[in-house]
């Protein structure tokens, strides 16, 4: 982009530094960073446009809601399985409670990737 803003507006002749901003008239500096701002705010329109951009505030609120069921899931696991442990040897107890665990997680990993399928076909439109 700097090539092509260097060669389309004409450098200073006594430019020899190959396109240095510092050696570029103020005039010429500033139509370039305009030039430069374009380009960014269209590629961000695009990007926009093509659904690629999220809203901050909305994936926080969005990971927030997925931390908290992941929070109140494992705060249920001693309710949920000191019936099933009592009695048992910390070797049996520890399976158990990996295998809960582990349960849980993979539970909430197959939400997620469908809340984000969800939301991918929601944004495309589907």
């Amino acid at each position: 982009m700097r090539q092509w803003a260097g060669a389309t507006l004409h450098r200073r002749p006594e430019s020899d530094d190959g396109g240095d901003l510092r050696s570029m008239s103020p005039r010429l500096q500033a139509e370039l960073m305009q030039i430069l701002e374009r380009t960014k705010k269209i590629k961000i329109e695009r990007l926009a446009l093509e659904g690629s951009l999220h809203n901050v505030a909305d994936c926080r609120v969005r990971r927030l809601a997925q931390i908290q069921v992941v929070r109140s899931a494992l705060l249920g696991l001693p309710r949920e399985m000191a019936p099933r442990l009592t009695g048992r040897d910390e070797t049996e107890i520890e399976r158990l409670l990996e295998a809960r665990i582990r349960t849980l997680l993979e539970d909430f990993a197959k939400r997620h990737a469908q809340d984000d399928g969800q939301t991918q076909t929601e944004q495309a439109g589907g």
